[in-house]
């Protein structure tokens, strides 16, 4: 999180999620905030709060320390602007299980 040009790193883990949207709501509007879903290695982190933020850089996938979380966005081709029937929901949700299934058994997740 950056607010008048202070920064302050905040790490949460899948258990912290409720701890994670109480914090954020605090700063909502406050100051910028900036996350990634995997650990970032030590001393790129380190490198980044020094000279990243200033410069707009973002964290690069060299920088990551290991991927232990991927978000997957599964959406049907149609119109845009177009919400999914409920059909295309639900066929998303099983798709969404087959891959997980999938990642657990061939990738390690």
């Amino acid at each position: 999180m950056k607010s008048n040009n202070k920064v302050k790193v905040v790490m949460y883990t899948n258990e912290d999620i409720y701890k994670l949207k109480s914090d954020l709501e605090k700063y909502d509007g406050k100051c910028n905030i900036y996350f990634t879903l995997n650990p970032i290695k030590p001393e790129n982190l380190e490198k980044f709060l020094k000279e990243g933020l200033s410069k707009g850089k973002s964290i690069s996938d060299n920088e990551i320390e290991k991927y232990s979380l991927i978000l997957i966005d599964l959406d049907p081709e149609r119109k845009s602007k177009t919400s999914s029937s409920d059909y295309e929901y639900g066929e998303a949700k099983k798709l969404a299980v087959e891959m997980s299934e999938y990642f657990e058994k061939n990738g390690n997740w």
